[in-house]
């Protein structure tokens, strides 16, 4: 292993291979206490200093770090697992040195000791090196730079031309790139978004859901352009992919994979190749020959399975614990290659053998795709930048002083301190931060990469915050930073809370079949006080519910809330975005669908009354109200996203 350069050479041929530089610091932190029992709370201080750690995200490292040794849990040759304690690594540590001498000398056992434990020290002081900043095989070059966002490329075989789309607040536009200049094509629904060059480069095709077609566009962006289409469905948001031979392609329609031929109209179902429901992507290799099929769980784990095209039969699978949105084959065809998990800034090339490399980190934004430029080694990335800040509308718009370059968002004020908590992803990773009333902030807690925070709630005594992070609950001490994960699910939770000060109320489930819960700080068992709740929430000092069931837009209030039957509002059927209550006062966020607007009312007496309003693609439907009229918003203030090309640094 060579820490410094985050690599290892891989028997038998020593072929070097590159591993995350998370993966090197738990190899190196497991190589320097060789043959000693490593706890998880030793790995969690070691790896992931400062940040609140799930069992599970020491499993999931491990897990991958015996993917790329070849090694089996089952029957282990490098680490062993200790039931309820941690791991050990059980291969035999040896120094790696170069004879210098042309004769073969033989090391005493005390030498050999003394080099090991040089070389432990070393390992050790070259993983505290490499830990922050993985590395980089891949230099950058920026394809695209228009206003708003480019996404989706499709690079021609020969990696001379690419087609991507041009998104804006008002069009969905295709173009395609000649001669290093962006040429519009036309304009496009906005679900049909995923171009694909012909083998030939001289054609493209578009899938356009909403019109039931799919679309093949001849020889684009040039006069002589012609237009094709075929009456067809097909699934929103996948593909159709081109035959290796540019007779036809494949598209999904209806959980069924078909091939279409040019030629005719008549469509050819493939049932040999099984899907599953939860289909999220599909990429077909180079040589036609190889399906990959990419599937999300209700948890959100991604499984990759790779089956042969003609026969069905299942090649191999691979799992990873987070979500991935596409994979596509790298060019070698020996791989598949995605981006890493959230926040996505690196690129993953996932071997057959089951062995992942970092081929490249991102400094420019976070990754949304990675796709091969025609049949090179150079890859093309989508780097997406959202900013948002926190705003406070107090009949004009004042920004607050938390305001920064990074994300910043969730602002809500305690009701006793008027301390104001927000998420912020300020490290990259997800963090809460408090801003008191001299203005200065200061972080209190910070989550593992990969959590995303989905909202917060103050205690009624305002010493603890409850946090939502990717649908676990978190309680947060403000004083001290403290941090107790409550549990996980793998249902959505929404609606957070607190009864008082030692219980809190959360809705899990979705919009048809959900649960209003109450469950103890300090216990393990929920109950269950009503069902079908989509929203819900609870005011302590009148001991009022207010709710919204499923499947309805109006707001009803009572003293429990499966017997809340006093309608308060009644909104138009798809417009109420999000409710808060305030006292007893209500404001609701509402959606105007004519002119793309976000709309604010105080409900007074069962009337709406208008506070502000904006445009619906700069402002988040979730909002805080801090007084009569004052609202606090998450507003976006970018919002782009460049097409990126890697070059292989020659």
């Amino acid at each position: 292993m060579f820490p410094q350069q985050s690599e290892l050479a891989v028997a038998p041929d020593g072929q070097k291979i590159q591993l995350e530089s998370q993966l090197m610091a738990l190899l190196s932190y497991l190589v320097a206490h060789p043959d000693q029992i490593v706890t998880r709370d030793q790995l969690a201080e070691a790896l992931w200093s400062g940040m609140v750690v799930e069992d599970n995200t020491i499993s999931k490292a491990v897990t991958r770090l015996r993917q790329v040794l070849g090694d089996d849990s089952r029957a282990p040759t490098f680490i062993r697992t200790i039931p309820k304690r941690g791991y050990r690594l059980i291969a035999r540590v040896e120094p790696v040195h170069q004879v210098v001498t042309g004769r073969q000398r033989t090391l005493s056992a005390a030498r050999l000791s003394s080099i090991l434990i040089c070389a432990i020290g070393l390992l050790l002081l070259a993983w505290l090196i490499v830990r922050p900043s993985p590395p980089t095989l891949y230099q950058s070059q920026l394809l695209t730079s228009l206003q708003g966002l480019e996404i989706n490329p499709s690079f021609s075989l020969d990696g001379h031309q690419f087609a991507f789309i041009h998104k804006t607040a008002q069009t969905n536009q295709l173009m395609v790139n000649r001669d290093n200049r962006p040429v519009a094509i036309r304009k496009l629904d906005a679900d049909a978004s995923f171009p694909q060059w012909s083998p030939t480069a001289d054609s493209l095709l578009i899938a356009a859901p909403k019109s039931c077609e799919i679309l093949l566009l001849e020889r684009p962006g040039l006069p002589e352009m012609a237009q094709r289409s075929w009456p067809q469905c097909t699934t929103l948001m996948l593909p159709v992919l081109w035959q290796t031979d540019g007779s036809g392609f494949y598209f999904v329609h209806d959980n069924q994979l078909f091939r279409q031929s040019l030629a005719t109209l008549i469509p050819d179902p493939m049932p040999q190749v099984a899907l599953e429901g939860s289909l999220r992507w599909f990429d077909v290799s180079a040589r036609g020959d190889r399906i990959a099929l990419l599937y999300v769980d209700t948890r959100g784990h991604s499984l990759i399975r790779i089956k042969h095209l003609d026969s069905g039969q299942l090649i191999k699978e691979m799992s990873l614990t987070y979500t991935i949105s596409a994979v596509h084959w790298h060019a070698q065809g020996d791989s598949l290659m995605h981006v890493s998990e959230h926040p996505s800034q690196q690129v993953i090339r996932h071997f057959l053998n089951g062995r992942q490399r970092v081929v490249s980190s991102a400094e420019f934004g976070y990754l949304d795709q990675v796709v091969p430029i025609g049949s090179s080694q150079a890859l093309a990335v989508t780097s997406h930048y959202v900013n948002r800040n926190l705003t406070v509308w107090d009949n004009e718009m004042t920004p607050l002083a938390v305001n920064s370059s990074t994300p910043d968002y969730l602002g809500i004020l305690s009701s006793q301190t008027d301390q104001l908590a927000f998420a912020s992803k300020r490290s990259g990773s997800a963090q809460i931060w408090l801003r008191d009333t001299n203005n200065s902030v200061r972080q209190i807690s910070q989550f593992e990469p990969g959590l995303y925070i989905y909202d917060l709630a103050w205690s009624p005594d305002n010493a603890f915050l409850l946090v939502n992070a990717s649908q676990s609950l978190f309680v947060i001490d403000v004083d001290n930073g403290e941090t107790v994960r409550l549990f996980s699910s793998d249902k959505q939770i929404s609606s957070l809370g607190w009864l008082d000060k030692d219980q809190i109320f959360y809705i899990s489930g979705n919009e048809a079949n959900s649960g209003l819960f109450t469950r103890p700080v300090h216990g393990s068992e929920p109950t269950l006080l009503a069902e079908r709740i989509a929203q819900a929430a609870y005011i302590t000092d009148t001991d009022q519910w207010y709710v919204r069931p499923s499947g309805q837009d109006g707001i009803y209030a009572g003293n429990t809330p499966e017997l809340a039957d006093n309608l308060v509002y009644q909104s138009s059927p798809g417009r109420l975005k999000s409710w808060q209550v305030d006292g007893q006062q209500l404001y609701t966020a509402e959606l105007d669908k004519n002119d793309r607007q976000l709309v604010f009312y105080r409900i007074e007496e069962g009337l709406a009354k208008r506070l502000y309003q904006q445009a619906a693609d700069s402002v988040y439907a979730q909002f805080r109200v801090a007084g009569k009229n004052k609202l606090i918003l998450t507003t976006i203030t970018t919002n782009e996203a460049n097409i990126v090309g890697l070059y292989p640094v020659q």
